[in-house]
């Protein structure tokens, strides 16, 4: 499958430096099986400073799941070098705010929560755990405290740089 990227397009005022605060942040998706294309009912919460072994010791992910319905094991991981704030030049703009990997596994929504930080444009004041929780409608469009967010999900193209570059 590759990778995903999410995407955001906010209204912020008087904020900057929308972002996940830390290694424990939840990120609350639904996932949909690559397979048989099944997708979970309920939210799912991965985190960055979760692993866990693939079968075969194929490396490690931060999420490994067997699918309800057709039973396949897939995973997916966070990319944690691609985890951006949405900044105030960015407001109402789509802007990718992190990247999964995904084996079998694909983001199909994003429920923001608890857990986001920012800080204020002009007085620098830090905002710790803000909660973006209420969701306005089917389509993605999200409203909690003054702020109007919208996502989308987008396949990357981008691949790892390698440092084995051939001239």
């Amino acid at each position: 499958m590759g990778k995903i990227a999410l995407q955001l397009r906010a209204t912020l005022e008087n904020i900057t430096n929308l972002r996940p605060l830390g290694e424990d942040f939840r990120w609350y998706l639904k996932m949909k099986c690559g397979n048989c294309g099944e997708i979970s009912e309920k939210w799912q919460y991965i985190r960055l400073m979760d692993s866990v072994a693939l079968k075969g010791g194929r490396g490690s992910a931060s999420m490994v799941q067997k699918c309800k319905l057709c039973a396949r094991e897939n995973s997916i991981e966070i990319l944690s070098g691609t985890i951006k704030p949405y900044n105030a030049e960015d407001n109402e703009k789509f802007k990718t705010i992190v990247e999964f990997e995904c084996r079998g596994l694909e983001p199909v929504d994003f429920q923001p929560q608890a857990g986001f930080a920012a800080e204020g444009v002009e007085s620098g004041t830090v905002f710790n755990d803000i909660n973006l929780q209420e969701k306005v409608n089917a389509t993605g469009n999200l409203l909690s405290r003054g702020r109007h967010l919208t996502q989308e999900w987008r396949r990357s193209n981008r691949h790892p740089q390698s440092n084995n570059r051939r001239d």
